[in-house]
């Protein structure tokens, strides 16, 4: 309970920063504007990140190689908008469930099985500018049927703090974002014996680019996502995707895409490999 009450100290004080900040900028605005409003259940503030294989949303993968997949499902969820002088903060939560599935001619083998929460508020600066603070979970566990075909048992365990901007440019074509995660509790324990990296960082920078519109509602494009680890002395976990999306409503996105990933791995019983993977995938954003 102890280690638990810091934390919640932790997250609300990230809370009271950011509203702090709103009501400085705000001051002058005072008289003129409501102190607060709110808006239940509105649309999406800021956009998934294409390219990053852990965000939440519905996704089928089939690597061009084997005949293996890549699967999640859960997406974001706005809760509600407060608009505090003038200044509009979206608090949303995320969640989703990853897998792999390993295919044979008879029978498939289902892998890993990860589990991810976030908790966000987002707070719009302008049009262009965005700034992203939250705190999430992650536990990682391989499936039964891994253990019955050998692969050791891992207990794998994050918790972590973020801090995100995000910047929109020419017209909302081109997507920009950058931050850090503070990895506040991080252990894996493996073969009876176990690895605390608590207190560490990972550094994310991504962007999504318009390439050529097709028709009012599809659109090529490309991505990009890089995780630099401190765990791997800041070694990467990258990835670029290309395809088509189709936007028929607003925050409303389906992709058709070629995934390449690449660096360690993201699937906790296999972190500390490296990846080389090619996949073709859908995707669908909500």
């Amino acid at each position: 309970m102890g280690i638990l009450h810091q934390r919640m100290k932790s997250y609300l004080l990230i809370f009271l920063l950011l509203f702090g900040a709103v009501f400085l900028r705000a001051q002058d605005s005072l008289s003129k504007t409501p102190f607060i409003t709110f808006e239940g259940l509105p649309q999406r503030m800021v956009p998934t990140y294409t390219a990053d294989a852990r965000s939440h949303r519905l996704m089928l993968q089939k690597t061009t190689k084997e005949l293996s997949f890549f699967g999640s499902m859960g997406g974001y969820f706005p809760m509600f908008n407060a608009n505090i002088w003038g200044k509009n903060i979206q608090f949303s939560a995320g969640a989703s469930t990853h897998l792999t599935l390993k295919r044979y001619l008879r029978r498939g083998e289902v892998l890993n099985v990860d589990f991810f929460a976030d908790f966000l508020a987002d707070l719009k600066m302008n049009d262009n500018w965005y700034l992203r603070t939250g705190f999430g979970h992650t536990s990682q566990h391989i499936a039964d049927d891994a253990i019955a075909i050998g692969i050791p048992v891992k207990n794998y365990v994050k918790d972590y703090v973020q801090l995100q901007t995000i910047h929109k440019l020419f017209i909302q074509k081109m997507l920009l974002y950058g931050g850090l995660y503070y990895l506040h509790n991080f252990k894996i324990g493996e073969n009876n014996i176990a690895r605390d990296w608590s207190k560490k960082v990972m550094l994310q920078i991504g962007t999504e680019v318009d390439v050529y519109r097709i028709t009012p509602t599809v659109v090529t494009y490309v991505a990009a996502d890089i995780k630099f680890r401190q765990e791997f002395d800041f070694a990467t976990t990258h990835a670029l995707q290309a395809g088509f999306k189709i936007k028929p409503k607003q925050n409303k996105t389906i992709r058709l895409a070629y995934n390449y990933l690449g660096g360690y791995e993201e699937r906790g019983f296999l972190y500390n490999q490296k990846n080389n993977l090619h996949t073709i995938g859908l995707y669908f954003d909500f």
